[in-house]
């Protein structure tokens, strides 16, 4: 497994340093069915009308490979945005791993 450090920078304030792990087996023959899947949680978030833009562009749910990461302005929000992916996982027969969670 291979670890990156990265840190997060917005307006003005800057996160603590942290590790970013890459241990997906890559080119899986269920590579094509598992992301048309996941694109269920970018139709559903993107349809709530909240979440992080940069313009018009709708980036308020970042996807690679198995992780998911939710970007939102305001608490309320982002709650908002989890309950959509719980009950869009839950559709979809899926549970989140939480034991690797970075808050």
């Amino acid at each position: 497994m291979v670890s990156y450090y990265y840190y997060v920078r917005w307006r003005g304030s800057t996160t603590v340093l942290f590790s970013v792990g890459s241990s997906v087996r890559q080119g899986s023959c269920f590579s094509s069915v598992i992301f048309n899947m996941f694109n269920k949680f970018i139709v559903q978030l993107k349809l709530l009308d909240i979440g992080c833009h940069i313009g018009s562009v709708f980036v308020g749910c970042i996807m690679y490979a198995v992780d998911i990461i939710l970007l939102c302005p305001s608490l309320r929000g982002l709650q908002q945005m989890i309950d959509t992916c719980c009950n869009v996982a839950s559709l979809l027969s899926l549970e989140f791993n939480v034991k690797n969670l970075i808050a």
